[in-house]
């Protein structure tokens, strides 16, 4: 299953729970790009064992603090985080391809 791109009315393909503080992402392998560009969403997101890419641009301009993946994952691609208020980025060792992570003004920690 694949996340495609966001829309305020559209219907989402996948299980996803918006908590207060979390999003949790359930049962998806990629994050399509722009899937969630310019998308209102928690500070905390919760990615799937399933999770293996997250594409271009994915998470633009989103309100998200941190992220940590699971070891699942093995592409990152171009401008996922860009325009992010991400303080602290956590990759698994296991992650094949990391695009340019740029645009990231806050980002104080990446952990690889």
């Amino acid at each position: 299953m694949y996340l495609n791109r966001i829309h305020t009315a559209t219907f989402l393909p996948f299980r996803a729970y918006n908590t207060d503080n979390q999003l949790i992402i359930d049962t998806v392998s990629e994050i399509k790009p722009y899937t969630f560009s310019n998308f209102s969403m928690s500070k905390d997101v919760h990615f799937p064992t399933t999770i293996k890419k997250i594409g271009e641009y994915a998470f633009k301009g989103c309100g998200i603090n941190s992220l940590s993946f699971p070891e699942s994952l093995d592409s990152i691609q171009e401008g996922a985080f860009s325009k992010t208020l991400i303080e602290e980025l956590t990759i698994p060792n296991n992650v094949i391809y990391i695009g340019e992570l740029e645009g990231i003004p806050n980002l104080k920690k990446n952990r690889i």
